[in-house]
């Protein structure tokens, strides 16, 4: 008995065994992705306070250059075009497939009624002529019962059909006559509507498409308040979530690596890029300022078409005209030298 008790023991604690792990690695699964989300949140409570300290400085305050705190007419186009990417294509789909389901029924049933009718009419006048025909015949025979003669109308024959009209009984045909069935075939076309509307949009309107757009907001022409207000917390950001060395920054740039669309790694490699092209619109500045000579903090707008891709970024040209300013803030800091050049993310994950 002690063996058998044994051997239950065994095989009760080999089925746990199994589900423990499976619980532990789910466990260490959430806590990894807590720990990616948590490096996420820092960048968009920084975006969220910047964008709320430039809204109480417009409407509380006094700021020295108003013309600093306004969206360009090129970046209005480009964040209305991202809040509305894919909505009216979507809306365009959902009210064609509404109408397609509404009225799609009514009119092929009502194209099959009006070809069923003309057949039946067809075949009617044809039974009327038999029918005719044969009451000629018979008119000139005298009736068995006396000598009187019978005259039969040749159109009132027991042959003669009529074609059926299903809408002159129901109007709405092929769909219900009932009230409360036609309530729920309007929700049911709704619904489906409505989902097809979602998955367009959603099609149109893809995670991937949406970082793009984002972060190449600092490349557009003209002024811009996204570069002017976010460029430089945001990079700074990054450069203390680099300098932490973090198993949670490591992770993310694994996974950015192995190319896994995670949300958190999806965000970080479009903050990257952000920061990026930040970096490119600081450098054209840069040179729009010292080609005009003016002052550092002289305000300049990119001149159409933007910001190219490939524009060298700030180390670069400070580089060529010998910064010291920016030498010295790349000092001991190897992060802010790799940052700072092309393709650096790339040459990490080599």
């Amino acid at each position: 008995s002690n063996s058998d008790s044994d051997s239950n023991n065994d095989g009760h604690d080999g089925t746990l065994e199994p589900r423990d792990k499976r619980i532990r690695a789910a466990q260490r699964r959430y806590r990894e992705e807590r720990e990616e989300a948590d490096i996420i949140d820092r960048f968009f409570l920084i975006a969220r306070s910047q964008l709320h300290e430039v809204a109480d400085l417009l409407e509380n305050g006094n700021p020295r250059n108003p013309s600093e705190y306004r969206l360009g007419t090129k970046e209005k186009e480009e964040i209305v075009r991202i809040t509305g990417m894919g909505l009216v294509e979507g809306v365009a789909a959902g009210v064609a497939t509404f109408v397609l389901l509404r009225r799609g029924p009514v009119m092929i049933g009502r194209y099959v009624a009006r070809r069923r009718q003309g057949r039946m009419s067809t075949h009617g006048s044809m039974n009327t002529r038999s029918n005719a025909q044969h009451h000629s015949q018979q008119q000139g025979k005298p009736d068995l019962g006396g000598t009187s003669y019978k005259l039969s109308d040749p159109n009132a024959g027991p042959h003669t059909s009529t074609a059926f009209d299903p809408y002159k009984v129901n109007p709405h045909w092929p769909r219900p006559r009932s009230f409360l069935l036609r309530a729920v075939w309007f929700w049911f076309d709704a619904t489906i509507s409505l989902m097809t509307a979602a998955s367009v949009s959603m099609r149109l309107s893809g995670a991937e498409r949406i970082k793009t757009q984002v972060s190449d907001l600092p490349l557009v022409e003209g002024h811009s308040l996204v570069a002017t207000t976010l460029c430089k917390p945001v990079t700074q950001e990054l450069q203390s979530v680099h300098r932490q060395q973090s198993s949670a920054y490591h992770r993310l740039r694994k996974r950015m690596e192995d190319g896994e669309d995670t949300p958190a790694a999806l965000y970080f490699s479009g903050i990257i890029a952000f920061v990026e092209n930040c970096e490119r619109r600081t450098a054209m500045e840069e040179r729009l300022r010292f080609s005009k000579g003016l002052a550092e903090d002289a305000e300049v707008e990119i001149p159409p078409p933007g910001v190219p891709r490939d524009e060298p970024r700030t180390h670069r040209w400070d580089q060529e005209m010998g910064d010291t300013g920016m030498d010295a803030t790349q000092a001991g800091d190897d992060w802010v030298d790799r940052l700072t050049q092309d393709h650096a993310w790339d040459q990490d994950f080599k």
